[in-house]
């Protein structure tokens, strides 16, 4: 069915392959493969496809006769899932039109706010980037289950992919080494430090990252800053339900490239900056795993032991003072230093995380 098809839609818009090929950036040879049967395109080939001619996917492979490409914008959420997303957020939604640009403003939110490129997230789940592009470009909508996987990996629950604008947080992402960020990033630090800048030594510079693994060292090669990895864990599994990074680039990645750095100066340092969570990552057996993982891989660091600051009905709960003591006391008698960060205007929920919990809520 499909080469007829193609056939049909290259004629209606009057189009030779070569010129197909051109605006698909592919070989005239593979249209040629398609056209004749001899081939199928990949799945991220047909989503180009599909959209150059303003049909579905299923239109292109014969699955179904509608052949407008706006049919997925009318979303098909199953009776239990809309009454879900409706109670989720008291009726703030409608399940409509407009949901589908919804779910793409928020996946693309959700995706930076967890240090994500399109390539990392398509990776996590298994896919194309060209299909996440297309999802957040508001060209694609997914099934269910891939909504369910999509959220599993941004360890969110589904419902908030569906939250109206007006009700959802700040779009923008703070991980400093995400895509167009980075480039500024990278500008402002060599601005800081340069002699007819504001001449900041690069060693009094600290550069902080979720762990975005394939630009921790080019981009430290560019600015001469020292390194600090917000790691809050003492393994994978405790780090990915805490941090969705870390699916894609996890705990023994950043060692290697966090090795990699400190091998070409023997005087660098690394601060892991330690999120102090009651129940979660503060025991003793957390203390000695990241004492045996930095001692293993032979990387000389500091810890940043943070107490957490609650909001209302917040999920999680500060470490109590003892455990963050005893936790500090075994680091400090393994050689690593680490001071405990105080915190200040907890009363007045001005802390650090607490304002814009506090706007959110």
């Amino acid at each position: 069915m499909f080469p007829k098809i193609l056939i049909k839609l290259m004629k209606e818009a009057r189009i030779s392959q070569s010129e197909l090929a051109s605006n698909l950036n592919t070989h005239r040879q593979n249209v040629y493969q398609w056209v004749s049967g001899k081939t199928i395109p990949r799945h991220e080939m047909l989503i180009r496809i599909a959209d150059f001619f303003k049909v579905s996917v299923d239109y292109l492979l014969g699955k179904e006769n509608e052949r407008s490409s706006d049919k997925r914008a009318n979303v098909k959420l199953n009776d239990g899932f809309k009454q879900t997303v409706k109670e989720k957020i008291n009726n703030k939604v409608m399940i409509c039109k407009n949901l589908k640009d919804i779910f793409s403003d928020n996946l693309k939110y959700y995706r930076k706010q967890a240090g994500m490129t399109q390539g990392d997230f398509a990776k996590a789940i298994g896919t194309d980037p060209v299909y996440i592009s297309y999802i957040e470009n508001g060209k694609r909508f997914p099934s269910i289950e891939y909504i369910e996987k999509m959220a599993e990996i941004l360890n969110i629950e589904s419902y908030k992919l569906f939250l109206p604008a007006d009700i959802e947080i700040n779009k923008l992402a703070n991980e400093v080494l995400y895509n167009k960020i980075k480039e500024n990033v990278i500008k402002a630090l060599n601005i800081l430090s340069d002699g007819d800048g504001i001449a900041i030594s690069r060693r009094r510079i600290t550069m902080s990252t979720c762990g975005i693994v394939p630009e921790i060292n080019p981009v430290l090669e560019q600015t001469g800053v020292r390194l600090a990895i917000s790691l809050h864990a003492s393994n994978d599994m405790i780090r990915s339900s805490l941090m969705p990074i870390n699916k894609v680039y996890n705990i023994d990645q950043i060692i290697k490239a966090c090795q990699e750095y400190q091998s070409k100066d023997g005087s660098r340092y690394i601060t892991f900056e330690y999120l102090m969570l009651d129940g979660i990552n503060d025991s003793e057996e957390n203390a000695r795993e990241l004492i045996n993982l930095l001692k293993k891989n032979k990387i000389r660091a500091t810890f940043n032991l943070i107490p957490f600051n609650p909001w209302p009905n917040c999920a999680f709960k500060p470490s109590k003072p003892e455990n963050i003591k005893k936790f500090a006391e075994l680091l400090n008698k393994a050689g690593f230093a680490c001071p405990v960060r105080v915190a200040r205007g907890q009363d007045i929920l001005a802390a650090c995380g607490q304002l814009k919990a506090k706007n959110n809520s």
